[in-house]
């Protein structure tokens, strides 16, 4: 048995001497110590071997002092560790030993009994830990404790690294050569680099890491001459040790996500959007949705490796909770130096939202600044999959970068007094949604599903409703036909970046409406019920109405009437068709049986089963375009969208990844037509799924029982 000890300081020759003293009082005989020192002189190499030359070791094997005087790297660590892999090539078993520690009498017959009693290629152990203060005169013990590691598992290792470089032991008769190295990138964690890769990669044993004895003793020096970050260290060398630190964390996070398998936690982070969207937090409602579900979690948080990471504007929402260690805040100035993209008001007006637009696209500076903002997460949570509520094209690119995997997540087109509907999509939302990546002309067949939607509606609580009389009174003055023309907000994401033909909804309404009132259709203008939540939106709807005004036509209704839940659903059942830029509103239509036409992208659009603006124009019957938007709503419903309570719980949730992986991995593999295939056998979401998780946490539960309310929307100060 090889067992390679590293030793790079001339005056620790005592503590080396004691490190060997505890090799020749081993069990097992035929150790060999390989000493490998890094740019000694032949002096110290001669007094390295005295040292050595002490004790009288096996006559089987070759104990011997190896020197590296290479010039580069300043620091040969790691790449000593190499050296002496291939110095030992005749041994057997492997192991390694920092100067400053030592083992018991039994280690190193326990890890070899295991290893030739096993299949495992390498095998752990326990230890005990020595905390130490340093004089030059004496070493005093303060502390000693028994680290063992009762019924390991593969998949603990993974999460993170829990044994010590002196933990293990590789038989080397059953891994490769080229496997068994360490990788000389790095200084910090290049133990746990490579018992990742071999463990992940080889069978494991963990057996004596449940033993008190034999185990391996360290010592960790209060004088902040260990290679961790000590409160001794001078802030050069904090600095020194974490970015030393930062690079084996990162590196190791990549072996992680490379070696992955089903059975391990999937660390999972949902990026909270670090940009003031409208002037706050617009997310907040995410949060505490999310807080909900993960607070009932036990209170020994083992669950998935979910994490939700915000900026510093959402932390009085967290504390709310009693619960918080599924919540991490992002980089304290990196998020300011992005908010001040915005000014110190964090104005929303049209240069904000070009900002966010670029954003979205994937461009700009508020990308690249989200780009290191996402980098330094990561070395907090080395997330494997990042979710994101809405758009983000900062977190698209960095997943894509780094081959981590992307999920969209996103409120679906039915709202209250609907049973509420979410995404979870491995492609995108609204016009980049899964729909999206079906062929243009995909035709959906007879589905089961279809049964289900009186059934989805009448559990919904939804009667029948009595038309309007605005309807009415139109069709009494000779309207042919009514349309009801549903507006948006003017920073809605989904009319952003999927409508490019409109800079605002005026140049809709320019569009859509002459055409419609030549063809003898009175049409409804219904302004969004938030729009005068901004100046910015405000702006907007503003000029839709004043165009609207000025057609001085009887048959140009602007409809901002309050009403309530039962009218508007008595609204979009009473028109004779709903004309949207890419609304939710022309989904709820199409569920109440009213035909719709969408004039821009949508998450829920099939383009064969929608009619075109010239349909309705040409005065036929709409009667074949309700039977397939019937069966379009059915396929979304419950072969493409969730419950939107299945997002915000981590069990549903998983589940709910699973299947957007799968979605992401037939695409791959099959194509466009394959996918439209799984989603037509595949149901995703049943009527049971609906009843029993289609309601937002945040209704269920509302902020109010915090009794800190105004937190959830006021803007801390920073």
């Amino acid at each position: 048995m090889s067992i390679l000890i590293r030793f790079h300081d001339i005056s620790k020759l005592e503590d080396l001497s004691i490190c060997l003293l505890s090799l020749k009082a081993q069990t097992y005989e035929a150790v060999e110590p390989i000493i490998l020192t890094q740019r000694f002189s032949p002096d110290q190499i001669r007094a390295v071997e005295e040292v050595l030359g002490d004790y009288e070791w096996s006559s089987v094997v070759n104990a011997r002092v190896v020197n590296v005087n290479l010039k580069e790297p300043a620091d040969l660590r790691t790449h000593l560790l190499n050296v002496g892999i291939k110095n030992t090539v005749d041994a057997r078993f492997l192991a390694v030993l920092d100067y400053d520690d030592f083992a018991g009498q039994e280690h190193c017959n326990r890890l070899i009994a295991r290893l030739k009693d096993t299949d495992a290629a390498i095998a752990y152990s326990g230890m005990i830990v020595i905390e130490q203060v340093i004089s030059k005169f004496y070493k005093y013990t303060v502390s000693r404790k028994f680290v063992v590691r009762n019924d390991f598992r593969i998949q603990k290792l993974h999460d993170g690294p829990h044994y010590q470089m002196a933990c293990f032991m590789v038989d080397r008769l059953k891994v490769k050569a080229e496997d068994l190295k360490f990788d000389e990138n790095i200084v910090y964690e290049e133990d746990y680099n490579i018992h990742l890769r071999l463990s992940l990669k080889y069978p494991s044993d963990f057996s004596v890491a449940g033993e008190k004895v034999p185990a391996l003793m360290r010592a960790i020096r209060r004088d902040g001459s260990n290679s961790v970050i000590s409160t001794y260290d001078t802030k050069e060398e904090v600095d020194r040790k974490r970015a030393l630190w930062r690079n084996g964390k990162r590196v190791n996070s990549r072996v992680r996500h490379d070696n992955y398998k089903p059975e391990f936690d999937p660390f999972v982070m949902l990026w909270t959007e670090p940009l003031p969207i409208r002037g706050g937090t617009a997310y907040n409602w995410v949060v505490y949705s999310m807080g909900l579900g993960m607070s009932q979690l036990p209170k020994r948080f083992d669950y998935g490796h979910l994490r939700v990471a915000h900026s510093a504007r959402y932390s009085p929402l967290i504390s709310t909770f009693g619960q918080k260690n599924w919540a991490f805040r992002m980089d304290y100035e990196s998020v300011r130096m992005l908010e001040h993209l915005l000014g110190p008001n964090l104005d929303w007006n049209k240069d904000s939202v070009a900002i966010w637009k670029d954003l979205m696209r994937g461009k700009g500076v508020a990308f690249e600044q989200q780009l290191i903002l996402l980098d330094k997460s990561y070395d907090v949570f080395p997330f494997r999959t990042v979710l994101t509520f809405g758009v983000n094209g900062a977190v698209a690119a960095y997943a894509k970068e780094n081959n981590i995997s992307h999920v969209s997540l996103e409120l679906g087109p039915t709202r209250q007094p609907f049973v509420e509907t979410g995404h979870c999509d491995p492609f995108g939302v609204n016009g980049d949604s899964v729909l999206s990546k079906l062929p243009s002309n995909f035709l959906l067949p007879k589905l089961e599903s279809e049964d289900w939607l009186d059934t989805f509606v009448a559990r919904s609580g939804i009667n029948v409703p009595k038309i309007p009389e605005i309807v009415e009174q139109m069709m009494e003055r000779g309207a042919k036909r009514v349309a009801l023309i549903p507006l948006q907000l003017a920073d809605d994401a989904n009319f952003l970046l999927h409508a490019e033909q409109y800079t605002s909804f005026r140049d809709f309404l320019v569009e859509v409406i002459p055409a419609l009132v030549a063809s003898g259709w009175a049409c409804l203008i219904r302004p969004h019920p938030f729009a005068n939540k901004s100046a910015y939106t405000e702006a907007d709807n503003n000029l839709c109405r004043e165009w609207c005004d000025a057609q001085e036509s009887e048959w140009i209704v602007w409809y901002d009437n309050e009403l309530t839940q039962t009218e508007k659903l008595g609204l979009l059942a009473g028109v004779d068709a709903v004309v949207t830029v890419n609304s939710s509103v022309g989904f709820e239509a199409m569920l109440m049986g009213t035909t719709t036409v969408t004039m821009g992208r949508a998450s829920f659009v099939l383009p064969a089963h929608m009619p075109t603006l010239e349909d309705l124009q040409s005065g036929g019957d709409l009667e074949r375009f309700r039977d397939l938007q019937r069966r379009l709503v059915a396929f979304n419903l419950f072969h493409h969208q969730v419950p939107i309570g299945d997002i915000f719980f981590p069990a549903t949730l998983m589940r709910r990844l699973d299947e957007a992986a799968k979605m992401r991995a037939v695409y791959e593999e099959t194509g466009a037509e394959g996918l439209a295939a799984h989603l037509v056998e595949n149901v995703r979401s049943s009527l049971v799924d609906y009843f029993t998780m289609g309601r937002n946490p945040m209704s269920a539960s509302p902020p109010a029982i915090l009794h800190n309310a105004p937190l959830l929307n006021a803007v801390p100060t920073l």
